[in-house]
């Protein structure tokens, strides 16, 4: 099996085991065993360093934009027979567009017939905003760094071996090589002509402490400073570009195989991380568990000392709504009789108006019990919520209570609606329990007024008030018994949506750990046979 088969293999055992960012390493690695024929040059540094102008200055004609703007845009520049630009999606574009598409696209490509890149064989790789401490440690970002063959690391004069510059600098050598790296220092001409003397000492100081064997230069083209720089400098930029590009075949086994290293050294230090989690006292687990399910306990009573008021409300609430509408119907039945007691005609009266005045007392009794069952049941929603928020630290409930029918006897036809109650983040379907329009006992059809009887006048009228009364007395007790029984179920679902807002919060906050030691030796023992098969 050759190199590039086993890297496959080793490629694909990685995306099998969820190892996506290393797979994608190992895919730079094939990609960069394939490529003989291009030498691929990247160009890095911090935005606004100029590192444009360091590669124009190295092509001898300005092909990248230099701007005042950091550029987005990952720019290939490659040789060709023709100028050409093409944008994120391979799609050629004007010239006129190129300074856009490098502030707004991914990547740019730009062909251009340079001498340099043809005599060469080189692909210009310029990289921006790359050199930051989460990319630096991820190999994810800095992969396609590690894909060019050769990289030239652009500095700002103003700001020389920042932290970030150095770490990128170990991590090279580390998984490239020095003699793969050049370090180009630029905008000289922003240092003052006294510091020159003493920036550029300093440089090589610093330079031969850190790093003895990586080569640096000045970026120079007008050759202001070439007196001073070439006492200090390794080489110029021209020659120290050129000489990465003179790469031999050893050079390139040795790159290639710092690569395998580092994908293996991170498969060793997770087996490691691995055995480690596996390695801990499961009796240790079971304690910690433990302590927070009796941490979770508490806080449950404590909820459950305050629902008991919850229930006291309840209690409150039926025994409000049953005062009311007893007093309701009561002043319905003194209203019917008074009217009776004054009609010119009683007979016709009662024949002819009861039923419709009846009613119409109904249906407004029906709106006033409306209003005041959905004002107590909103008072105590917000009561609960007021609970979720103090104990809890949490946000209101959103309950939703559905629609039902209710099992109506041969004297009693109730009716009801919906009330949307609002409770900050959630809404309450407030089931208004009935309206009573149409609520109505008696014979003849389940009208109030009962048979016409030729008693006489007196001995009449007294049986009719006492009909009335009598038959309002019963609806009212139908009515209000029936409102208990539905109260308490309504109360009974707002305090289970509650209940199970609570469980929900509770069992988020006190999570139990859970460990299973057969599935961490299984994936060490996945990791073992990928790290053999990368013996080199």
């Amino acid at each position: 099996m050759n190199t590039n088969d086993k890297a496959y293999v080793i490629q694909q055992s990685l995306k099998e085991n969820g190892y996506v960012k290393l797979a994608g390493v190992i895919a730079d690695y094939i990609e960069k065993n394939e490529r003989h024929d291009i030498l691929r040059l990247g160009f890095v540094g911090d935005d606004l360093v100029g590192k444009s102008t360091v590669i124009n200055a190295f092509l001898g004609e300005k092909v990248v934009p230099e701007t005042v703007l950091p550029s987005s845009a990952e720019i290939s520049v490659n040789y060709g027979m023709e100028y050409e630009i093409k944008n994120q999606d391979g799609k050629p574009v004007d010239q006129k567009e190129l300074l856009r598409l490098i502030e707004e696209d991914d990547a740019v490509s730009i062909t251009v017939p340079n001498k340099i890149l043809k005599n060469h064989g080189i692909e210009i790789k310029e990289f921006h905003g790359l050199l930051n401490r989460q990319k630096l440690s991820d190999m994810f970002w800095m992969s396609s760094i590690y894909k060019c063959d050769t990289i030239v690391l652009v500095m700002s004069a103003e700001h020389l071996l920042s932290e970030n510059e150095c770490a990128f600098i170990d991590n090279f050598i580390q998984y490239v090589g020095s003699d793969r790296l050049l370090l180009v220092v630029n905008k000289l001409t922003s240092v003052s002509n006294s510091d020159i003397d003493r920036v550029l000492e300093y440089t090589q100081k610093q330079i031969s402490i850190k790093f003895p064997d990586v080569k640096w230069s000045v970026n120079d083209p007008e050759s202001y400073f070439s007196g001073i720089v070439s006492k200090y400098t390794s080489t110029n930029v021209n020659d120290g570009i050129i000489g990465l590009c003179n790469i031999t075949s050893d050079s390139r086994s040795y790159a290639n195989n710092n690569i395998l290293h580092f994908v293996r050294d991170e498969l060793l230090s997770e087996t490691d991380n691995l055995r480690d989690k596996k390695g801990k006292s499961e009796e240790e687990i079971k304690i910690s568990n433990r302590k927070v399910l009796e941490q979770k306990e508490l806080e449950k009573a404590a909820i459950e000392n305050a629902l008991i008021e919850f229930a006291q409300r309840r209690n409150t609430a039926v025994d409000k709504v049953d005062t009311f509408i007893k007093k309701e119907f009561a002043d319905i039945s003194d209203r019917l009789l008074m009217e009776y007691e004054n009609a010119t005609d009683r007979h016709a009266w009662y024949g002819n108006e009861l039923e419709k005045i009846w009613k119409k007392n109904v249906f407004n009794s029906s709106e006033r019990a409306d209003e005041f069952i959905t004002k107590i049941v909103t008072e105590d929603v917000e009561w609960l919520n007021g609970l979720l928020n103090t104990n809890l630290k949490s946000g209101r409930m959103a309950v939703e209570i559905l629609d039902r029918q209710i099992n109506s006897s041969d004297k009693l036809i109730p009716y009801k609606k919906y009330v949307s109650i609002g409770i900050g983040g959630g809404i309450i379907i407030g089931y208004c329990l009935f309206r009573m329009v149409g609520v109505v006992i008696g014979l003849g059809g389940g009208a109030l007024a009962f048979s016409y009887l030729k008693f006489k006048e007196a001995a009449q009228d007294e049986e009719i008030q006492r009909g009335i009364s009598a038959q309002i007395r019963d609806i009212s007790s139908e009515v209000r018994k029936l409102t208990r029984i539905e109260i308490e179920k309504l109360y009974d679902e707002v305090l289970n949506e509650f209940k199970k807002e609570v469980d929900g919060i509770l069992d988020s906050k006190y999570r139990i750990v859970n460990i299973n030691t057969d599935d961490y030796e299984r994936k060490i023992t996945e990791l073992q046979k990928i790290i053999t098969k990368m013996e080199v």
